[in-house]
């Protein structure tokens, strides 16, 4: 179990991107997610080229204290004396707190929001990955920073002015971009990064690291019990599984109050810790009437709902993705829970 995880994401059901909010510069392309920049399964992201422009992921629940893990490869970088900012920690709206660069020393280090930079001892080969995880927390004088590559402890530092603008309002985390942010040696390259398996977790719930972490995605295999009606076709499941979504060419639909789906998942013999399941779901109605929706598991008759979202009109729109710390009625998750469960959602409206 690992309580506190917001967000995780492996590319492997969604290769348009379409949980991530945006990109910063108009470099990220759909074609970016793709199977030769993948660590494990069939995708990853690559960034490719000189200039600036990068991915910005969902946004999750604030906190100030958050954990960031992900996959890294570098083959062919820019850099410069700061080198390139590859990853942003951000608050509201544009506010930066922490940026973690990579310098053509082929170095990490952590640009603060005064100017000044925290540079790792640990000097990264090129083609290989890394597992990289960093820990902040946002404060004006108390704040902290803290680098682990490959499970070992790199930079550690507190006392720190991690803040990102003056309000303390805005001291808190609930976005992270990646590609190449605002580079000091913008339109000059090449840059090559790659980045997969990613995680966050909120530190204030669960402050150690998890460590070299892999995302996996399973397809849907059959219906469990639907109440929706289908589009076509003789099974729900069918309809709905879209690694690229395909909007009104496949989909289920209902306007009955409480209406719950719940399919079938391939099975795993994933043998290290389930940490959390997590679901995604795209969705729209159809009328200006108030409609919710919930991602939902269920285990041996017992279900857990996620966060009451409210439906788009009249575009589809990718929600949040809903996270699943703990099996139904039960605390973390085994293989044979995974493998036993079932997975939807319930709609509503008051």
């Amino acid at each position: 179990m690992s309580d506190g995880i917001l967000f995780f994401d492996g590319f492997e059901g969604d290769t348009t991107a379409s949980v991530w909010q945006g990109i910063d510069g108009g470099f990220l392309q759909t074609d970016m997610i793709d199977p030769q920049w993948a660590r494990t399964g069939g995708y990853g992201y690559g960034f490719v080229g000189g200039g600036t422009g990068g991915a910005q992921s969902c946004l999750w629940t604030p906190t100030d204290y958050i954990i960031i893990g992900f996959a890294f490869l570098w083959h062919g970088q820019g850099g410069g004396t700061q080198g390139d900012p590859i990853m942003q920690l951000r608050g509201p709206g544009d506010v930066v707190h922490v940026g973690l660069n990579f310098n053509t020393q082929n170095v990490f280090g952590f640009l603060k929001p005064d100017g000044n930079m925290l540079w790792s001892v640990r000097t990264l080969d090129v083609d290989a990955w890394y597992y990289i995880e960093l820990r902040a927390k946002i404060h004006n004088t108390t704040g902290s920073v803290e680098l682990w590559i490959n499970g070992g402890a790199d930079i550690a530092v507190t006392g720190l002015d991690t803040a990102g603008g003056g309000d303390p309002n805005s001291w808190f985390v609930n976005q992270f971009h990646v590609g190449r942010l605002g580079g000091y040696l913008a339109g000059q390259g090449p840059t090559h990064y790659q980045y997969d398996d990613f995680y966050v977790m909120n530190a204030n719930v669960t402050p150690t690291p998890l460590g070299d972490s892999e995302v996996l995605g399973y397809a849907l295999q059959d219906d469990a019990s639907v109440m929706f009606s289908r589009s076509s076709g003789s099974k729900n499941y069918q309809l709905v599984d879209d690694t690229t979504p395909d909007e009104d060419a496949t989909y289920v639909y209902s306007d009955v109050d409480n209406a719950e789906d719940y399919y079938v998942v391939g099975d795993t013999s994933y043998l290290g810790t389930i940490h959390a399941v997590q679901l995604v779901i795209r969705c729209r109605k159809t009328a200006t009437q108030i409609w919710t929706i919930q991602g939902a598991i269920e285990l041996t008759g017992t279900k857990s709902y996620g966060i009451q979202r409210y439906m788009a009109y009249p575009n589809y729109e990718t929600l949040q993705p809903y996270v699943f710390g703990d099996a139904p009625g039960s605390t973390g998750w085994t293989v044979g829970q995974f493998n036993a469960m079932t997975v939807g959602f319930r709609i509503q409206t008051p």
